[in-house]
């Protein structure tokens, strides 16, 4: 069976406005979103059958993008500040790019598991496409929890009020 990838967006970010005028007002603002950035990743699948009513190529389209936060009052902000919002900032876009790999990882599995398949069915690639999607995410939760979603790794903001 012929596996084709024809990817989406890769890695391509996009930020949010948080405002606040002091770093503690930010982190409260970013606490209240759940999320300080975010990774968002996904892939869609499309067979075609062959004569023989098997699955004769599979057409997977990947994507993940990051979403990071833009202070609105940074500019203002003393170079104390700034100096550590952008320890933070590197930090998150390190952490959120990490699950840009650890999405990667699982979806090369993916290719590897559809390309082993002999003369399946759609159930067959549905099955593994959807066992797949369900093993990136625990991956992305395991690597949240590793990292504390990465507050062992940087991703953190002085009290500064």
């Amino acid at each position: 069976m012929e596996v084709i990838v024809n990817w989406g967006p890769r890695g391509s970010r996009s930020s949010f406005k948080i405002s606040g005028k002091t770093l503690t007002q930010v982190r409260r603002n970013l606490d209240a979103r759940g999320e300080w950035g975010k990774c968002d990743w996904s892939f869609t699948w499309k067979t075609s059958m062959s004569a023989s009513g098997t699955v004769s190529r599979v057409r997977l389209t990947p994507q993940w993008t990051v979403l990071m936060p833009a202070w609105t009052e940074y500019r203002r902000a003393k170079a104390r500040k700034q100096e550590s919002w952008d320890q933070m900032w590197k930090a998150l876009l390190k952490h959120e790019n990490g699950h840009g790999d650890v999405f990667e990882r699982g979806f090369s599995k993916l290719e590897r598991d559809l390309a082993a398949l002999e003369s399946p069915s759609s159930s067959d690639v549905d099955q593994v496409a959807q066992r797949a999607q369900q093993d990136i995410d625990k991956a992305q939760r395991s690597y949240d929890t590793e990292t504390d979603h990465g507050r062992s790794r940087g991703v953190e903001l002085p009290n500064d009020e």
